[in-house]
């Protein structure tokens, strides 16, 4: 309830910071181990992300109730879709 309550209340964060989509993905096997995936337009959004992520307080505060909530070490991995191309025929 607290983790779907503070995901509600940091969407204005994920739009202002360019996010395009938002999940939060439970590991069946852990229950207690998430993923927070954020997907962006582009690679470009991403990188300035990064730095407003680095830089603004408000995330920094936003960061440290995450930290709170999950104790040990919050990582931020960037992924790139791999294009797949037309199937041979």
């Amino acid at each position: 309830g607290h983790l779907a309550s503070m995901l509600r209340s940091a969407a204005p964060f994920y739009e202002a910071f360019g996010g395009r989509r938002v999940r939060l993905l439970q590991n069946v096997d852990d229950p207690a181990r998430f993923v927070h995936e954020i997907e962006y337009d582009t690679h470009e959004v991403i990188e300035v992300n990064r730095q407003r992520v680095a830089s603004d307080p408000r995330v920094q505060a936003y960061l440290q109730t995450w930290r709170s909530m999950f104790p040990g070490a919050v990582e931020i991995d960037v992924y790139q879709e791999v294009d797949l191309g037309k199937p041979a025929r």
